[in-house]
């Protein structure tokens, strides 16, 4: 499941540049955020130094992440723009290689999709191509989120899903 889309956010919930959202995609941490150009990125939820989750809130708006642990910062596109002492302490580290990592993420129908491959890629249009013109016509970016209910349990997926048919 990992290795396909899941819808984990409407867009209006990522709303304006510096925009973040916290949460899970089949038990990875995920950090969503809005740079200042206006794209969605999506990351793993932790820093790249000790591993420590980055952001405990579940929402809210920042341009960059530092981490509670050591001190590393994020821009909230990804990149680290800062650490204590990286020129000392990690000498021949390229920067721009130990960035958030990044996870294929796509704002579509009116939601904000993320597959929870770190590193990988997704054929978003291909996926999507079966069914893109009735997701259209819902006009779900229009929409609002009225209210959010979150239920977790131990279930095997089939008897939720054959459940509630």
């Amino acid at each position: 499941m990992r290795r396909l889309p899941h819808a984990v956010a409407h867009v209006g919930e990522l709303a304006g540049a510096g925009a973040f959202l916290r949460c899970d995609v089949h038990d990875l941490p995920v950090l969503l955020t809005r740079d200042k150009l206006g794209i969605a990125h999506a990351f793993l939820n932790v820093c790249r130094h000790r591993g420590a989750r980055l952001i405990e809130a579940a929402a809210g708006c920042a341009h960059r992440f530092t981490c509670p642990y050591h001190g590393w910062t994020y821009a909230n596109s990804g990149p680290l723009v800062g650490a204590p002492h990286f020129e000392s302490g990690f000498v021949g580290i390229d920067k721009t290689a130990i960035g958030l990592k990044p996870l294929p993420v796509r704002e579509a129908f009116g939601f904000v999709w993320v597959v929870g491959d770190p590193g990988g890629t997704f054929d978003f249009d291909a996926y999507f191509a079966p069914l893109a013109d009735e997701l259209d016509v819902l006009v779900i970016a229009a929409t609002t989120v009225a209210a959010e209910d979150r239920i977790d349990c131990d279930a095997n997926w089939k008897l939720l899903i054959e459940g509630g048919i």
